[in-house]
């Protein structure tokens, strides 16, 4: 009789049918699943019910039992399976697993599931929400903190080296820029320039609250979406500052309610824009603001939207969804298990994250849609994610934290 194990799941997966002795040497016992097992299940139903593959893991060199680990990107499976058995355990906490962020979250994820850490309280402010955050995760490492009208800047260690207070209205929204610009956008109507040292270089008029911004991945355009519907153009120069020639900003008419939505295709060439309310198309424009498509597929507003290196698009919304996108337009899926309207979507490897009004954080598999687990800690509506440079997430809440997880 011959055991198939085709993933690392076959090996983690079967907990309630392993049994572990107390020295170095333990054998896993895993159910056979093969096709000969249930072909021969008619001649012999007891024996095919019992039978059993016995491997002793110990037995295996150290470079194939990498390549089992490496098998699942499962952060659950890999991390539970590293803490039934010990010879797992070991592996995972060699340098070679350790420095690959891939493992490093995984494990962290699976052993907050076994309560064996909490995540960590970066921030917590003096009685305002988290209204958003961002962080520059290609350059300095920084993180901004949105907070009233008022912008903390954190190192990446969490402390507090900045603030930013030039704004005399809540800021709704945060973008770092390709070139390390931070771009916010807020309720007294204007669009204000950072540098990562906290220098003000820019600050542009525009005519209603702004609750959306993006810039494109090759640096030379600023879009912004605001209450009054409409979606603005601005050139940048190669600074990543706009041009102070107000007549070079294009506006774009199209949406039904306020816009809050925007991302931008890897390749600069195509925009996409969602509105809140009722309004529940996402629009795909050309880089020069000419409509392409509308994308129907969600029940309600859209409030968050993020781009992977594919093109490939994913728009959270009130109804409760996630919908995944191809580049021509075309609705892959659904991803379903929110309770409440979507807030945030963030992405790193394989791994999309998004948060919810109904308090927690959805780890998924992006290319397969397979839900990994979800985090509780918050306890109001976490309406704003962000990823660090070593892939662990930011949340931002309305409970006043941000945790790093």
């Amino acid at each position: 009789m011959s055991t198939s194990i085709n993933t690392f799941s076959s090996l983690a997966m079967v907990s309630s049918d392993t049994t572990f002795s107390n020295n170095d040497n333990q054998n896993l016992k895993i159910d056979d699943t093969s096709s000969s097992s249930s072909s021969s299940s008619s001649s012999s139903s007891s024996s095919s019910s019992s039978s059993t593959a016995v491997i002793d893991v110990t037995c295996l060199p150290n470079e194939l039992l990498y390549k089992i680990f490496q098998m699942s990107d499962q952060p659950k499976t890999i991390g539970v399976v590293a803490q039934v058995c010990r010879l797992w355990n070991q592996i995972a906490l060699t340098p070679t697993i350790q420095m690959n962020p891939k493992f490093a979250l995984s494990i962290r994820f699976a052993k907050y599931h076994t309560r064996q850490i909490e995540p960590d309280t970066l921030f917590n402010s003096d009685g305002s929400c988290i209204t958003t955050i961002a962080t520059d995760s290609s350059n300095t490492g920084q993180v901004y903190i949105a907070t009233g009208s008022t912008i903390s800047v954190l190192s990446p260690n969490g402390d507090v080296i900045n603030t930013l207070d030039e704004h005399t209205a809540t800021v709704c929204v945060l973008t770092v820029g390709p070139t390390g610009l931070l771009y916010s956008g807020s309720y007294d109507k204007t669009i204000r320039i950072w540098t990562p040292q906290g220098k003000c270089v820019s600050t542009q008029i525009n005519p209603a609250t702004v609750r959306a911004l993006a810039v494109s991945p090759h640096g030379r355009t600023l879009y912004s979406g605001g209450h009054d519907k409409m979606v603005r153009i601005w050139p940048l120069d190669n600074n990543g500052i706009p041009d102070d020639d107000a007549a070079g900003v294009k506006v774009i008419t199209g949406h039904n309610s306020g816009v809050y939505a925007l991302a931008v295709s890897p390749d600069s060439k195509l925009f996409y824009s969602g509105a809140g309310s009722k309004d529940s198309k996402i629009r795909v424009w050309t880089a020069e603001g000419e409509l392409v498509r509308e994308l129907v597929g969600h029940t309600a507003g859209i409030y968050t939207m993020c781009i992977d290196s594919d093109g490939n698009l994913y728009s959270g919304s009130a109804d409760k969804s996630i919908a995944v996108w191809s580049q021509e337009g075309d609705l892959v899926r659904k991803l379903r298990g929110h309770r409440s309207a979507i807030k945030a979507i963030v992405m790193h490897q394989n791994k999309l994250y998004t948060s919810s009004t109904d308090r927690s954080i959805r780890v998924w598999n992006r290319l397969t849609g397979m839900q990994h687990g979800t985090f509780l800690k918050h306890a109001k509506p976490v309406t704003s994610l962000a990823i660090a440079s070593n892939g662990r997430v930011y949340s931002g809440s309305q409970d006043n934290s941000v945790i790093l997880w």
